[in-house]
């Protein structure tokens, strides 16, 4: 069976209090922990950033270059 968890930054992003989930994986808390620590140990310690859109072109010359995009942007996790 699979969990569904998120785990792009390679570790188990989920916090429980509890019992242990079947999976036995994640963080377990008491439920006293601040908000912070949840936060954290959850794996919601990232922010949104907007990037340039880049894509690779072929350059007259039959080089590749990177070519920026300027009318679009992506937005992107800051820890993946």
């Amino acid at each position: 069976m699979a969990h569904m968890i998120d785990m792009s930054n390679y570790r188990e992003n989920m916090v429980y209090v509890g019992a242990t989930p079947w999976h036995h994986l994640g963080t377990q808390f008491t439920g006293d922990e601040t908000f912070e620590e949840w936060r954290v140990a959850a794996g919601f310690n990232w922010e949104a950033q907007k990037k340039d859109l880049v894509y690779k072109a072929t350059h007259a010359a039959g080089h590749e270059v990177d070519v920026i995009l300027p009318s679009h942007k992506a937005l992107v996790r800051s820890d993946t």
